[in-house]
């Protein structure tokens, strides 16, 4: 495993979804890895999301869940 995340930092990384041939193979990767991981859990590849860390994904769910609740029922614990 060291040895392919060493040639993906040497000779692929780039940033996601741009016409550069290094971001075409970062896609191609994530892309690949979703679907492995989603074979592994036996859930379809738009199931699985990769980001930063769990804190960071946790925020952003937490928040777009947010968005469908009035503002008295995210006061969760305030005495009101």
């Amino acid at each position: 495993m060291v040895e392919a995340v060493t040639d993906y930092l040497y000779h692929h990384n780039a940033n996601t979804h741009w016409a550069y041939p290094t971001s075409q193979e970062t896609d191609a990767i994530i892309d690949s890895a979703r679907s492995v991981l989603a074979d592994f859990l036996n859930a379809s590849p738009t199931e699985i999301v990769f980001g930063a860390n769990m804190t960071t994904l946790s925020f952003h769910l937490a928040r777009a869940l947010g968005r469908g609740y009035e503002t008295r029922q995210r006061d969760f614990g305030h005495g009101a």
